[in-house]
């Protein structure tokens, strides 16, 4: 996209159509009190809220009014969803715990639902718990104060906010996240602005969304510096887990990185180095257009649209399970595939 392409932080413009009215006070002193408790020093927490938003870039004069209006990091990080919308039409914040193989999911957050704010920081702070809930925490003292939080904690808090501050909220389908069993995936319009090797080895960084970014570190959340990933990646290397997986598509235009929580077995070493060839493919790319369209399908579907033996379908089926691409339910005779929300496929 065009607006993409600026070399200008996107959200930093002035939406001069829109009032403060559209930003959620409840958010905003939420998040005042949060930059208090972590900077009681700073000279900002004894502004008024227009001021200190101002200071903040979430508002802004627009040439020639002199009147304040939301800037989009503004909108973004502290509007009402119904406001958001106008500006970002595709705009979706999505949080879906699928740890019951049986149930679709066991907890959803989602920016429309009408019961909440539906911004970017309401979601981070309801979300995170939810994230870290169940993460192991090994018994540890400073003083006589014991330390709760972990480098596994903070690289999935890391992971969180690298997908808001990198979506691009002007393209479809919305920010995902996905708590599982043994993963997370955190899923986000938009690819990345360098090579994904750069920002992985190099500890390079282009948010998109610069200013919320900014409003983020605030608070000691986030990395200026470009550090998130490669941090993220170092601390699954000590853990022994499986290597993060970085992944882009296209069309529409997507990111997602995906953390196991445990350490790569016999079965996924295969996986990993499985070369499925051209043909499979392409019947794989097939399966996964027939599933969105229909949204589900059995064995018999595959082997007519696709022309093949009830084995072949039945093995083609049981391998794209095992690569989490889709997810089987029910018994063997009445068994469906359905897409492995929220995880991207690149062929």
């Amino acid at each position: 996209m065009l607006r993409d392409a600026s070399s200008q932080p996107l959200d930093l413009a002035v939406l001069e159509k829109m009032s403060l009215d559209a930003l959620c006070p409840d958010t905003i002193a939420k998040y005042r009190r949060r930059l208090e408790g972590v900077k009681p020093d700073l000279s900002w927490n004894s502004l008024s809220d227009e001021q200190f938003l101002y200071r903040l870039n979430a508002i802004g004069k627009h040439d020639g009014d002199g009147v304040f209006h939301p800037t989009v990091a503004g909108l973004l990080m502290f509007g009402y969803q119904y406001e958001i919308v106008k500006e970002c039409p595709y705009y979706l914040l999505d949080y879906r715990e699928e740890t019951d193989p049986n149930t679709r999911w066991v907890d959803r957050v989602v920016s429309d639902a009408a019961t909440w704010s539906g911004n970017v920081f309401d979601l981070y702070s309801a979300v995170v718990p939810k994230l870290e809930f169940a993460l192991k925490v090994p018994f540890k003292l400073e003083g006589m104060v014991r330390v709760d939080d972990t480098p596994v904690h903070q690289a999935v808090r890391e992971s969180l906010v690298n997908a808001l501050v990198h979506a691009n909220y002007y393209e479809r389908q919305g920010v995902v996240i996905i708590k599982g069993r043994d993963f997370y995936t955190f899923s986000n319009p938009g690819v990345l602005r360098i090579p994904v090797g750069d920002a992985v080895a190099e500890g390079i960084s282009d948010p998109r969304n610069l200013s919320v970014l900014t409003m983020f570190t605030l608070l000691n959340i986030g990395e200026r510096a470009g550090t998130g990933l490669s941090n993220i990646y170092s601390v699954w290397k000590h853990q022994g887990w499986d290597e993060p997986r970085l992944t882009e598509s296209f069309n529409p235009e997507r990111a997602t990185l995906r953390l196991m929580l445990h350490p790569i077995t016999s079965t996924e070493k295969k996986v990993a180095i499985r070369n499925i060839g051209k043909k499979t493919a392409e019947q794989r790319r097939l399966i996964l257009e027939y599933v969105k369209l229909h949204g589900v399908c059995d064995n018999a579907e595959i082997c007519n649209l696709l022309g093949v033996k009830e084995s072949r379908a039945r093995i083609l089926l049981a391998e794209m399970v095992e690569d989490s691409l889709l997810v089987a339910e029910g018994e063997r005779k009445n068994r469906v595939y359905r897409e492995q929300y929220g995880v991207i496929h690149v062929f």
